[in-house]
């Protein structure tokens, strides 16, 4: 990148704006291994070289991606690393995939490649006193990229001329409709690990398949948000991921829930059934089989809770405060912000 074109730092916060300028979700909706071969591509080929754990279910995702007609048929189309260990380059890469790997929405990354290119560098960004967070620090050429530039988002969101989308072409086990964001695909619910995670900026949710998958979530790309504000079912998820770890697995009750309505709390469960399907793209029950309004219910998957980034400070109204919940505070927050949500969506 020359020195002369505008320097930019492709940080989320630069995509978020970009996305945001277009009216677009903050990131790609295709990113995931069953849904983009660009996608998979990427993930693929930082597992083979031990950048990032290798992607579960290779060998059939491969095979799904073969039959495509987006899978590339020239060497050059394909996603590479090459250079020695520490100054290695990252060609044609999926940018949601440089960004969970190194922190910038990038197709083009690039290593210095020996110390004294490095350290002219770094004596240059000291006396321009650059932020640590810029990508100089760590690259020597970037090529920022937004999702909407690549050829595999322009194919996946065309119509097709009524013809079938790639990703509407379901792998079994996964329901009709929408693109699931966490695809479980095969796995069973049990392989799933949910966990919140809390910090003073944002609530994401890590959806984990035994160490070896895993996709940061926020609340807004789930749509378990409201005005900035968790939905009903991102409360409900989060204290009984709370109460889970610190009691260990447990049902989920209507004393829990503080619900004294069966149907309500039958609308609720409904609700983070539905919603963890469309998710995962899962027709079976997430719930057991004997759950009831009068035992509670057990999810099949595991419930998980960090708050280690999360110091409350002086608002009173965050949902994930400690405070009295006997507190006029709680008890207006609840009524405004969860209590009232409409169920069409049940």
């Amino acid at each position: 990148m020359s020195h002369e074109e505008e320097h930019i730092n492709p940080t989320f916060e630069w995509y978020k704006a970009k996305s945001k300028e277009q009216g677009l979700t903050p990131r790609c909706p295709f990113a995931g291994c069953q849904n983009c071969p660009g996608y998979y591509l990427s993930k693929t080929a930082l597992g083979r070289k031990g950048f990032a754990a290798k992607v579960v279910d290779d060998e059939q995702l491969e095979g799904k991606w073969k039959k495509s007609s987006l899978y590339p048929r020239t060497d050059e189309e394909f996603p590479s690393i090459n250079g020695n260990k520490g100054k290695e380059w990252f060609s044609d890469f999926c940018p949601e995939v440089a960004f969970d790997r190194f922190h910038y929405f990038a197709s083009l990354l690039y290593h210095y490649r020996d110390e004294i290119d490095r350290d002219n560098s770094y004596r240059r960004l000291n006396d321009e006193s650059v932020s640590p967070e810029d990508w100089r620090w760590q690259f020597a050429v970037l090529k920022p990229m937004h999702y909407t530039e690549c050829r595999y988002y322009s194919i996946l969101t065309s119509d097709y001329s009524g013809k079938q989308s790639p990703v509407e072409a379901k792998t079994e086990g996964e329901t009709s409709g929408s693109t699931p964001l966490f695809p479980l695909g095969e796995k069973r619910w049990e392989d799933l690990t949910i966990t919140f995670l809390i910090s003073n900026e944002s609530i994401t949710v890590k959806f984990e398949i035994h160490d070896k998958q895993s996709e940061k979530i926020s609340l807004h790309e789930l749509g378990w948000e409201n005005q900035g504000r968790p939905k009903q079912i991102a409360f409900d998820l989060c204290l009984y991921a709370n109460l889970w770890k610190t009691e260990s697995k447990m049902r989920l009750t209507m004393d829990m829930l503080e619900e004294t309505k069966s149907d309500n709390m039958r609308k609720r469960i409904s609700r983070i059934r539905k919603k963890l399907q469309e998710i995962t793209g899962k027709e079976s029950d997430p719930f057991d089989q004997d759950g009831n309004t009068r035992d509670g219910y057990q999810l099949l998957c595991k419930l998980d809770y960090d708050d280690s980034m999360y110091t409350t400070g002086d608002d009173p109204l965050h949902p994930y405060n400690r405070i009295d919940e006997n507190s006029s505070e709680y008890k207006d927050f609840r009524r405004k912000s969860l209590g009232e949500e409409p169920d069409e969506d049940l």
